[in-house]
């Protein structure tokens, strides 16, 4: 936050704010706030004890004094940010917290049947809650449009951003570990794209790639879906994604074999099925980029089904995907990138996402592993981590309780990769994407959709409704082989009985290297990649409906900071 524009006469009670005021370079013309909403920002975040002194404005006076350094991979780190929601009573509405935002309205972004209700996020007993439950909505601008579930995002969008440290939430997941439905997530996303304001990430979602690639070269590249591409712009620019948390729930374990013996999937080794045996309840942990491998390309796997071998052009015999992120043993343990502590497995239901940015198709890639979690995960809290160095020998590291899952080592993005497609026209090379280098933000949410963790419902036998209120959305009775009476819609019963449900966040702490840490790694309009111009040219594709300003003015409560 910029302060050199507050007038001399505003009555900054913190030290450390009458010290930026005065020291601070002045504000670029370019940016959005005016100087009442600097004032709020600042005054409001030291009401909640945020703002001490430069690099530590967005830590949180109740952090213990033990928290705020640690020494990760031999490295001394120190805390630029928390969050403990220690104060009850707090609120996410649009302007009234200085550090998280929280949405209203229908989202579509990934087919969710629940709408967004900033109320269901609060604190309470020390924790922040982020609570779902079955209550309709129906949205003010259309009647006829009705969600049967509300559920709560909270973001620091354009407030709180950050490049590169060591990310921890302490939190318990939502609902029972045995019953499907819930999507709760804890992710990051580049501050040039708004999560859910699909105008907002419309190809810009999720690039990490700064290449013109040659005009022969270009199939394979997908030029064409990027907005802010090298040969337009000086840099080749996005809103990259990084997932921490996104756990599915459930009793359900994945029959791979009964997938090779349908002939949907090829045949796969003994090692192969032993490493991608996968069972609810688990969570996955990814880094999306774009472009990625194009669908078509002879590289790239079948979705839902593992990589398998394929004869190239020169007649060599080689595998689909990317080499390290294979399911072979030599992937896992010291110098691979699956940790041993936990079962992980890759995520072969997952390669990256196919939509139509501005009409023209983008496949992109997705480095995603699952880790199989136990009851211990929704009755307990837990760490979850991930740490994200950015850079050409950078990385991004999940963990669990501090015992590695998943890497995703830059050597992996910055390698250029062959493309070749089955007409055998336009063959090139995938030119290297890079691990995240962009300010980024953090958001949790809950969301219930059919892409995630819902069981199949076969539409000629059952009304595959997803109300709570119906009985005929909870009830099928089906018969089995063996002639009994079953309710394929147990699952859902299930699901709505144990609704509300409460995704519970003891703290959120961000840290980095010492030597590291600085104005310049903790702004969300960083010198070498602005965003602010950005948002402030497409302000519309940035804004809730119906509202006038991305955000609302922040308005302290009006009492000193620190009781002065």
């Amino acid at each position: 936050l910029a302060v050199a524009d507050l007038p001399a006469s505003a009555p900054l009670h913190c030290p450390a704010l009458r010290t930026a005021r005065d020291s601070a370079k002045p504000m670029a013309p370019t940016t959005r706030h005016s100087r009442r909403h600097v004032v709020a920002l600042l005054v409001a975040a030291c009401a909640r004890g945020g703002i001490l002194a430069a690099p530590a404005e967005w830590v949180d006076a109740d952090t213990p004094e033990a928290a705020r350094r640690r020494v990760i991979n031999g490295e001394e780190h120190v805390l630029v940010f928390s969050d403990e929601f220690n104060v009850d009573g707090r609120t996410f509405a649009d302007g009234h917290d200085a550090v998280w935002t929280g949405l209203n309205g229908e989202v579509n972004s990934n087919k969710q049947y629940n709408a967004y209700n900033d109320s269901l996020a609060y604190t309470r007993d020390g924790v922040l809650v982020l609570e779902a439950n079955s209550d309709d909505w129906t949205s003010p601008f259309d009647p006829t449009s009705v969600r049967h579930y509300q559920s709560p995002m909270i973001q620091t969008w354009n407030k709180f951003c950050f490049i590169g440290g060591y990310i921890e939430l302490r939190a318990r997941m939502p609902g029972q570990a045995n019953i499907g439905g819930l999507w709760p997530g804890f992710w990051m996303m580049g501050n040039l794209g708004r999560a859910t304001f699909e105008r907002s990430t419309d190809k810009i979602w999720p690039f990490n790639y700064d290449h013109c690639p040659a005009r022969d070269n270009r199939r394979a590249n997908q030029f064409g879906t990027q907005e802010i591409n090298a040969c337009d712009y000086p840099q080749g620019r996005g809103a990259p994604e990084i997932d921490i948390v996104e756990t599915m729930p459930g009793n359900f374990a994945y029959d791979y074999q009964a997938k090779i013996d349908q002939g949907i999937c090829p045949p796969a080794s003994d090692e192969t099925l032993e490493l991608i045996a996968t069972r609810q309840p688990f969570v996955c942990t990814s880094v999306q980029a774009a472009p990625g491998q194009p669908k078509d390309a002879v590289e790239r796997p079948t979705l839902g089904c593992a990589p398998a071998n394929y004869t190239a052009a020169d007649g060599s015999l080689r595998t689909e995907y990317y080499d390290a992120f294979l399911p072979r043993r030599s992937n896992y343990g010291d110098g691979g990138v699956y940790g041993t502590d936990y079962q992980v497995a890759l995520n072969y239901e997952f390669y990256g996402d196919e939509y139509e940015p501005g009409g023209q198709t983008l496949h992109t890639d997705a480095f995603s592993a699952c880790t199989m979690l136990g009851e211990t995960h929704f009755d307990e809290f837990h760490d979850w981590q991930a740490h994200w160095r950015p850079g050409d020998t950078g990385f991004v590291e999940f963990s669990l309780d501090a015992k590695r899952q998943f890497t995703v080592p830059a050597a992996e993005l910055t390698q250029d990769r062959p493309i070749s497609f089955p007409d055998g026209e336009d063959a090139g090379t995938l030119l290297g994407r890079r691990i995240p280098e962009e300010a980024m933000y953090l958001i949790l949410n809950v969301d219930l959709s059919p892409k995630w963790g819902w069981n199949y419902c076969d539409e000629s036998q059952c009304d595959c409704c997803e109300d709570c209120k119906l009985t005929r959305c909870t009830t099928c009775m089906q018969t089995d082989a063996q002639g009994n009476r079953y309710n394929s819609r147990l699952w859902l019963a299930q699901l709505c009985a144990q609704l509300p449900a409460r995704y519970e966040v003891d703290y959120v702490r961000v840290y980095q290297p010492e030597a590291q840490a600085s104005s310049e790694t903790l702004t969300c309009d960083p010198e070498d990649k602005p965003t602010a111009a950005w948002i402030r040219a497409n302000r519309e594709n940035f804004t809730p409906r119906g509202e006038a300003e991305p955000l609302k003015r922040v308005v302290a409560g009006g009492e000193p900071c620190g009781g002065q």
